[in-house]
């Protein structure tokens, strides 16, 4: 049966290969037009379920329908008309900025924490394969919501054990401007802070509906001034695929370069790179690549489910009917497994649950939620199966647990498993030779500076103690260029040569000024002048600061500073004695003193008896 609703067909199938049984049990499924892949996945797995038996009893079927990427408000009008269907479970849509729309009714466009979502509101279980937004195992936020991927909190700890592996303390992150970008980073920050890490600059870009068309030259520019070789980016592959296109217009590719991806990037491979059954086609310039990947058929099912994926009719599953299957695609398998389980249990049990159409209330009426929906919630918590991609059972806020990922390295034959990482093991590398970097480098410095490899032309001038300028050296050997000096500046500078990487050639300034600004030609002099007008990259020399001179140039921080003090004869000391109070002044001032004092007290007696007689 097939209608047309909103922009989007609506699927009801039932697969063709099982015989009919006692009861239909429905899911609804929300997928993207650009990624039938997953759909493809899902439908082989209903099939599988089916012709299995995994559900005694139990025809599984599912409604789908497929929008753009972006179509947000298609997306919640479409689950709206599922749950009007009596379906036990919403299954997807891809991302988890897709799935936070998703869990939205009648507001379009708004992010998932601005209100309840639709599963919430209709105590309907929702079933997302994909999303790995840490924010969404907020229990309370989002009750109904069991991922079958691994948060991206638990990615950032892989991610952190990969770089410490290398011994890379310093790093810039490039992230792409959504909830997966964002969210999925916070983690990793707060954990690079913990160990004292330098996150140089944080990077993002704006995605787009079409990857060709987003910009990131001045993000990659602002990353390269930093002089950090190690870049993290987290994004999906086909907008990685265009990011290393550009930065290696922009030599951010080549030797001495590194750049850890995550499972956004290295579980995406066909959006990254051309490849089929027989060939593999990977460009030089993503050659290099390292980082985490989910492991895509380590479960139970994964070799009868893979022999019906590889001789699935590509025509009727696109993406289908090939070798390999992508980790996020085998997930959808997981999903439509992990319902199978959940219902098998509820059926072993003795559990009855009655799905019932429910009413989203967009029109204004008002929306009950289903009776059983916890119910099916609970169990599909529980759930203790074999899968595609490995074991799947869930902690109590429906996240997967047991995270485990591979740790894969781009080469010309596409990617090569040089690691693995699990909870609570940790990391676990093959040999460090294994591992090949951007440009087929085997070791990558953290940080390198801007002056790596470059020449500066430095003017001085001689300064007693600091700058020493001679034809002849302490032996007496004639000297020439740069040889010539010596000196407090000199031994610094060289210092800073070897740090930096920098190589320099000295010469005197001319006019043996150190700089001042000549009011009559409006041109500074000397050092200065040499710097100002590019004669010079840099002057090395005691030079003092003055704002004037500041209002032209750049100074390093003073690393000498000069003064002016007064200094005094120290006093020799005096022993102490009873008539040490008269040391401060010589015998005759002492005896004026005292003549003075005799002199007042007899005016003043002669004045107070020439009173008392008149």
């Amino acid at each position: 049966m097939a209608t047309v609703f909103g922009r989007a067909a609506l699927l009801l199938v039932t697969a063709a290969s099982f015989v009919t049984a006692d009861r239909v049990v429905r899911f609804g499924a929300l997928s993207v037009s650009n990624f039938p892949a997953a759909s493809s996945a899902m439908k082989i797995a209903v099939e599988y379920v089916n012709e299995k038996q995994l559900v005694p009893n139990v025809t599984l079927e599912y409604i789908e329908n497929t929008t753009t990427p972006l179509a947000f408000l298609d997306m919640i009008q479409h689950e709206c008309f599922q749950t009007s269907q009596g379906v036990v479970a919403v299954m997807g849509p891809i991302l988890s900025s897709q799935a936070s729309h998703n869990s939205h009714t009648c507001i379009p466009f708004v992010q998932v924490k601005a209100a309840s979502p639709v599963s919430t509101g209709l105590s309907l279980p929702q079933i997302a394969p994909e999303a790995t937004d840490p924010t969404l195992g907020n229990a309370q936020q989002y009750p109904q919501l069991v991922r079958i991927s691994w948060p991206d909190s638990v990615l950032s700890k892989a991610l952190i054990d990969l770089l410490e592996h290398f011994s890379w303390d310093q790093m810039s992150i490039f992230v792409s401007n959504d909830d997966y970008g964002t969210h999925g980073f916070k983690e990793f920050q707060d954990l690079a802070g913990q160990k004292g890490w330098r996150i140089h600059t944080i990077q993002s870009f704006d995605p787009t509906e079409t990857a060709a068309d987003i910009e990131v030259h001045e993000q990659l520019k602002a990353i390269k001034d930093t002089g950090t070789r190690i870049i993290v980016l987290h994004c999906l592959a086909s907008f990685a695929a265009e990011i290393l296109r550009e930065a290696s217009t922009m030599d951010m590719t080549g030797a001495g370069w590194a750049w850890v991806v995550s499972d956004g990037v290295t579980s995406y491979q066909r959006d990254l790179f051309k490849f089929n059954d027989a060939t593999v086609t990977v460009l030089d310039y993503l050659q290099g690549l390292v980082g985490p990947m989910s492991p895509s058929t380590n479960g139970g099912h994964s070799e009868a489910f893979m022999a019906k994926w590889r001789s699935a009719n590509p025509v009727v599953y696109p993406g289908a009917g090939v070798r390999d299957i992508g980790p996020y695609t085998a997930r959808w398998a997981d999903a439509v497994l992990a319902l199978a389980q959940a219902l098998r249990n509820l059926q072993e049990d003795g559990v009855t649950v009655t799905p019932q159409p429910l009413d989203c209330g967009c029109d204004g009426s008002e929306s009950r939620p289903w009776v059983d929906g916890s119910m099916v919630l609970q169990y599909l918590k529980q759930v203790k199966t074999d899968g595609v991609t490995g074991y799947i059972h869930f902690d109590s806020a429906g996240a997967r647990a047991d995270a485990e990922y591979n740790i894969v390295n781009l080469k010309s034959n596409g990617w090569q498993k040089v690691g693995a990482w699990n909870l609570p093991e940790g990391l676990n590398m093959n040999s460090d030779g294994d591992v090949k970097f951007m440009g087929g480098s085997t070791k990558v410095d953290p940080y390198v500076s801007d002056l790596s490899n470059r020449t500066l032309r430095v003017v001085t001038i001689a300064a007693d103690g600091f700058v020493l300028i001679s034809d002849v050296d302490k032996d007496g050997n004639n000297v020439t260029g740069s040889d010539r000096f010596q000196g407090f500046c000199m031994d610094l500078f060289s210092w800073l040569s070897t740090q930096l990487g920098f190589k320099y050639e000295y010469y005197e300034v001319d006019d043996g000024h150190y700089g001042i600004y000549n009011s009559q030609t409006g041109k500074w002099t000397g050092l200065v002048g040499d710097v100002l007008y590019g004669k010079a990259d840099i002057a090395l020399a005691p030079l003092s600061i003055t704002s004037e001179r500041q209002s032209v140039g750049d100074f390093t921080l003073p690393y000498y500073d000069n003064g002016v003090t007064f200094a005094m004869k120290k006093t020799e000391s005096r022993t102490s004695n009873t008539w040490g109070f008269i040391s401060p002044f010589q015998a005759e001032l002492w005896a004026t003193i005292l003549l003075t004092a005799l002199a007042v007290g007899l005016f003043q007696g002669v004045a107070n008896l020439a009173t008392k007689n008149m």
